[in-house]
């Protein structure tokens, strides 16, 4: 592995001690880059397990061609994040797309345990009503 010259805590940036170390990235630039794409990924698929929809005209053709008719989640209806980032042995690897898969299911769970309501089908507002 190269060796990296330490920088003092004021020189890393205004990243928490705690955030700034990890097992995946060497640098603190790269702690929080795996950060942003965990949590970019969860608003992606929280928006897309609750409001995604790609819609088919009578002909078959996609009238949803385009972000201005494709509903994603607004700043204002994304929950609190916190990523945790597990220590491990393994070289690092990609982290692209690793919170997608699992959104939607753990979200339908939440649903399904809070108010008894299975979720069969997405964009879940074809289920249940979200303000």
């Amino acid at each position: 592995m190269p060796t990296r010259t330490r920088r003092s805590a004021a020189a890393a940036g205004p990243w928490p001690r705690a955030a700034r170390r990890s097992p995946y990235a060497t640098t603190p630039a790269a702690t929080n880059l795996v950060r942003a794409q965990v949590e970019g990924g969860l608003i992606y698929a929280l928006g897309a397990a609750l409001w995604g929809e790609i819609v088919l005209g009578d002909g078959g053709q996609i009238i949803t061609q385009n972000f201005a008719t494709y509903p994603v989640m607004e700043m204002q209806s994304v929950p609190q994040i916190e990523v945790t980032l597990i220590e491990s042995a393994e070289p690092p690897t990609g982290v692209g797309e690793v919170s997608v898969p699992a959104t939607a299911p753990a979200l339908t769970n939440a649903i399904a345990a809070l108010t008894g309501t299975r979720i069969r089908r997405l964009p879940i507002t074809k289920t249940i009503r979200v303000v």
